[in-house]
């Protein structure tokens, strides 16, 4: 059975919601967009019954939603046009978190402007087709999707993020590059945390990116290692093109102690 992922956007946005539907259709998952479907009445039925056959949502946050809210304060016609959208959002997240599947903000280079009480992943990386990071990034999601694999806040306890704001508190799986210095701004309160640090992969200092390939060669030696075991290692991450690296070796060593072990 194919996987569905339902994409929560607006149609403004096409070229940010047709990468997405890009690197879905390469990994063969199925994506629910309600242009591209025939919505029978009463719509939300039909968006109801879409939540429940999905492993996860994607709130796809582009230029023209946020471009949609901030024009909402000018006249009543964008206004309208506006609480249309985000009260269909706010009905789409409701279902997704009723039903306790994963959701997911992903803005594309743009800093959300308007609150989203509830989710459980966030990125402020979009999707870039010619970025091979960026693509490996969004791939594995999908991926893990297509497995049955789910993306809980804390299953990976380095990820997750929590608001510093007092009256907020969110915490979520954070998966972006955020620089030395630089500030995130949290989509359920809309404040701004100062990262002094950075986050992730810019936190990592050379010596732990080292020890970390190191220990991760070291096993690569013994009888039985998996792909588990590498990522376990990685803890902190290095980089996405030590992670490949490292990975082709470990199949290449595999396929060589197999080789090996047939002539035997």
């Amino acid at each position: 059975m194919t996987v569905q992922l339902f994409m929560s956007h607006t149609r403004l946005d096409k070229d940010f919601c047709d990468r997405f539907d890009i690197v879905a259709a390469r990994v063969g998952v199925k994506v629910f967009r309600s242009e591209l479907e025939a919505i029978e009445r009463p719509a939300w039925s039909t968006i109801r019954e879409a939540i429940d056959r999905s492993s996860a949502l994607f709130l796809l946050v582009g230029k023209e939603l946020v471009k949609a809210h901030s024009m909402s304060t000018l006249n009543k016609k964008d206004r309208v046009h506006w609480q249309y959208t985000q009260n269909w959002i706010s009905y789409e997240v409701g279902l997704a978190c009723q039903r306790r599947i994963d959701v997911w903000v992903i803005c594309d280079w743009v800093p959300i402007n308007f609150p989203v009480p509830y989710f459980n992943n966030y990125t402020t990386w979009g999707i870039e087709l010619e970025n091979p990071d960026k693509m490996h990034f969004i791939r594995s999601v999908f991926e893990t999707y297509g497995s049955g694999g789910s993306f809980p806040v804390g299953s990976r306890p380095e990820k997750v993020f929590v608001c510093t704001s007092k009256d907020c508190g969110a915490n979520f799986n954070l998966h972006s590059v955020i620089p030395k210095g630089g500030i995130l701004r949290c989509p359920t309160c809309l404040s701004d945390t100062d990262l002094p640090a950075g986050w992730l992969l810019n936190s990592i200092s050379e010596p732990s990116k080292e020890n970390a390939t190191s220990s991760i060669l070291r096993v690569l030696g013994e009888r039985h290692v998996s792909v588990d075991q590498i990522l376990e290692l990685s803890n902190p991450y290095p980089p996405f093109e030590i992670l490949n690296k490292l990975y082709r070796l470990y199949r290449t060593k595999r396929y060589s102690r197999r080789r090996r072990t047939d002539r035997t």
